[in-house]
């Protein structure tokens, strides 16, 4: 069945500190049976203790597979530092969220995986 394999987070500041690159990275596996249109969507989010809040999406990926291989994907933005300011005080926590589908945007849901946690200074 078709996964999500890996799935990295980076946040590099410019010179100034006030944008940001946000870089989400990672890798599917489809095998032979995963044949057919997929749809990949990623979601930043701030993590919390209580509940993680919601700071931007990207737009989805369609994904065409068939037979047994991996594909690589990416997603990559220019942001203002400021959207990632989730937290009023202390550092801010950011993840992103990749849900893989079958067929479209509102598909049956194949994979989900959470990236690693990025420590940003407020």
């Amino acid at each position: 069945m078709a996964a999500i394999t890996e799935a990295q987070l980076s946040i590099t500041p410019t010179v100034s500190n006030q944008i940001v690159t946000v870089r989400i990275t990672g890798q599917m596996l489809f095998n032979i049976s995963d044949v057919g249109s997929f749809n990949l969507q990623c979601a930043v989010f701030g993590d919390d203790l209580v509940f993680d809040d919601f700071l931007f999406q990207y737009q989805p990926r369609g994904i065409g597979a068939g037979g047994s291989t991996f594909v690589p994907f990416e997603f990559l933005s220019t942001e203002q530092r400021s959207i990632l300011n989730e937290d009023v005080i202390g550092k801010d926590e950011i993840y992103a969220n990749l849900t893989l589908r079958k067929n479209n945007e509102i598909g049956p849901i194949v994979s989900t995986r959470k990236t690693n946690v990025v420590q940003i200074s407020a």
